[in-house]
């Protein structure tokens, strides 16, 4: 018996453990090849649980966004929030620049999804 494995080409034999690599030279593979040949189904994957398709969800935000790493996204609304005690002019005008929006937004976007996840 074998089971797929989540987000790989690989598969689990079931009996013992062993994750067999979707390579074709490999022995087990043929064997898995074979098995299912003849009729062999695999057991699902294991679905992600809910805070874990959460935390993906910001990963792939943050990916499209790799100049926006969460510290810098920290720093740079921090800053913005400093200024506001200094020159409320000068802060609305940083947070205003196209910059300055997109790390907001993304913020806004990784924070709505923290907030939905579960404890």
């Amino acid at each position: 018996m074998y089971k797929l494995i989540q987000n790989s080409d690989s598969v689990l034999r079931v009996e013992d453990g062993a994750e067999i690599p979707a390579d074709a030279r490999n022995r087990h593979r043929a064997e898995y090849a074979a098995w299912l040949e003849a009729g062999g189904v695999p057991i699902p994957a294991d679905q992600p649980s809910h805070n874990e398709q959460i935390d993906a969800q910001i990963r792939a935000l943050e990916a499209a966004k790799p100049g926006y790493v969460r510290g810098i996204r920290e720093f740079m609304l921090g800053v913005a929030d400093g200024l506001t005690v200094v020159s409320q002019t000068l802060a609305t005008q940083l947070k205003s620049t196209p910059g300055m929006v997109n790390v907001k937004t993304l913020d806004d976007q990784i924070k709505a999804l923290r907030a939905q996840r579960l404890p």
